[in-house]
């Protein structure tokens, strides 16, 4: 490993790349409260090239796949109140869900999860 890791990041730091990664990031904002670090890096076309976000003590870096295929990607995020989080995670999508809290082994709460296609996490399908 290089000598060179930012400060500012963890030794791992994941990209979430789908289309419209703006939208992404502002349904970030809206239910966990993501703050932009530095202004987003555009492309020429107008397409998102780099955003990060700091949610809690986590850097997450955001881009447009430039009609490429999205990337699958999981995010655990550990929360105080998950149903809180879940309520507004719904209420910040355009349409409902059908998506439900429900137990796991490995944490007291968790929803169903997603996937992030055309810029809007949407609920996962087999």
């Amino acid at each position: 490993m290089s000598g060179r890791q930012s400060p500012k990041r963890a030794t791992v730091t994941p990209i979430v790349i789908v289309r419209d990664a703006m939208k992404a990031i502002e349904f970030a904002r809206e239910v966990f409260g993501a703050a932009l670090v530095g202004e987003p890096l555009m492309r020429a076309d107008g397409s998102l090239w780099n955003a990060e976000v700091k949610i809690g003590d986590s850097t997450v870096m955001f881009t447009d796949s430039q009609g490429g295929p999205a990337m699958p990607a999981f995010v655990c995020a550990h929360a105080p109140d998950a149903d809180a989080v879940c309520e507004k995670a719904l209420g910040a999508l355009d349409a409902p869900t059908g998506l439900r809290l429900d137990e796991h082994i490995f944490v007291a709460r968790k929803g169903d999860y997603y996937d992030i296609a055309d810029g809007l996490p949407q609920k996962a399908t087999e």
